[in-house]
Formats: structure tokens, sequence, C-alpha cells
């Protein structure tokens, strides 16, 4: 052990030795503390590490949530953002039917089979209509959502379109749902707005996870008592 390391341990357990009756406030301040020192020398380390040219995988990039990933989205002024990735799904009336929350930045067209599922273990069965936006079109959902026997998918497609694919996105079905979908960007707004999906006050994947489920639930209760009203 360093002297640095010894001087931590003797600066932590003097802290911990003036506290007579050891409270959930107090425990929780040292337990702040602790992890403050932990995650500034691993930035340290990091840093010389860096500094001799080493690759870092999965590096503390968030001192505020080390579970946090840099999530490059291309925003002007905003580039790369750090935090989670969560993908809504909403049913008919407004209600957000299930979400999950990932780290790092997965490709959204990977997400909508295991939505799918997930869809069809709540509700017994697969929805009539899936409409996304052009991030989860892919050979594959494609065919998974003909397989399921979807009645419309309206996934738009990326890159270069046939005459044909033209002509089917011009359907009234792939229309109307598309239009639904671009309503469901109201959601996702509110859900920003009002039930703390903007930025979470958390710290860590399982209680940002957490606080997202209790602000979707939370939405989906107002929504039902709105309903009643009617």
């Amino acid at each position: 052990m360093n002297r640095s390391s010894s001087g931590r341990t003797r600066l932590i357990d003097a802290a911990k030795a003036q506290i007579p009756v050891l409270n959930q406030a107090a425990a929780r301040r040292v337990a702040q503390v602790e992890q403050a020192l932990h995650d500034l020398h691993t930035i340290i380390r990091q840093s010389r590490s860096a500094t001799a040219g080493d690759r870092i995988p999965d590096r503390l990039v968030n001192v505020a949530d080390p579970d946090g990933r840099p999530i490059k989205k291309g925003k002007l002024g905003h580039p790369v953002q750090f935090g989670y990735k969560v993908q809504i799904v909403e049913a008919e009336n407004g209600f957000v039917t299930d979400y999950s929350v990932s780290t790092g930045n997965p490709p959204d067209a990977a997400a909508l089979g295991p939505a799918l599922d997930r869809h069809r273990a709540q509700f017994g069965r697969d929805p009539a209509i899936v409409a996304t936006d052009r991030g989860y079109d892919s050979a594959a959902n494609q065919r998974d959502c003909q397989r399921r026997g979807i009645k419309t998918v309206a996934i738009p497609k990326r890159g270069k379109k046939s005459t044909a694919r033209r002509a089917q996105e011009r359907e009234p079905a792939f229309r109307r749902a598309q239009r639904w979908r671009a309503g469901g960007e109201g959601t996702i707004s509110r859900l920003k707005r009002k039930y703390g999906l903007r930025r979470s006050r958390y710290r860590g994947y399982d209680a940002v996870a957490t606080g997202i489920g209790l602000g979707i639930f939370t939405h989906n209760v107002r929504r039902w008592a709105q309903r009643q009203t009617v």
C-alpha cells in the first residue's frame, strides 16, 4: 500500500470513528466520500494511461454517474451527450406499455424484436400495427414483423427506395400509422418535461432505470385518470 492509499484509509477510518451512532444519513455521507475518492483515483489512473497512449475500455467518463456512457447524437451544439438510451413503446390512448433502458448507444434496430417479444408476453399476442422511425429499419426486422403476422408494418426504409417500396409507404394504412407515431413524440416530450426523463437525479443504472419506470407509471396513472373524466 502506498502512502496515498494509507493516508486515505486513515482519513476514512477517522471519519467513521467520529460518528458515535452511525445513523443512515451519516453512513450515506461516509459512503459518498469513499466513492468520490475512488472515482478520483480512477480518473488519475485513466489519465496516466491515456497519456501513455493506452486504450481504456469502459472508462469512467461521468463522475456524477459512473454507469452513464457517451452517446453521439449529432445535435448541433451537443454532438455528444452522457447518460442512457431509453426506448418507449406507446399503445392506443397514450399509455406507455413498455420501456427499456440501455447503456451506451446500441442501434435502434436491435431493440425492436425484444420489444415485440415483451408485448406478446404481456398481451398474449403481437400488435396489429408497428410504427417506428427509420432508425428501426432492417431487413431482419421487416421479415420478423411479417413472420409474426403484423397487419401494418410502418417502418420507413433507410437509403434508396425502389418504386414498389415508395408506393408501399404511400399507402393509407402506412401513412396513418406514421401520423400516429409522430403524435407519440408529444408523449416523449411530456415524459421529459413532467416526469423526469430529461435528466435523472439518480446515480447508477439500476436507480436511473427505476426512476424512469416510476415516471412512466405516474404518466400512465394520470392518463388513466384523465380518461375517467371523459
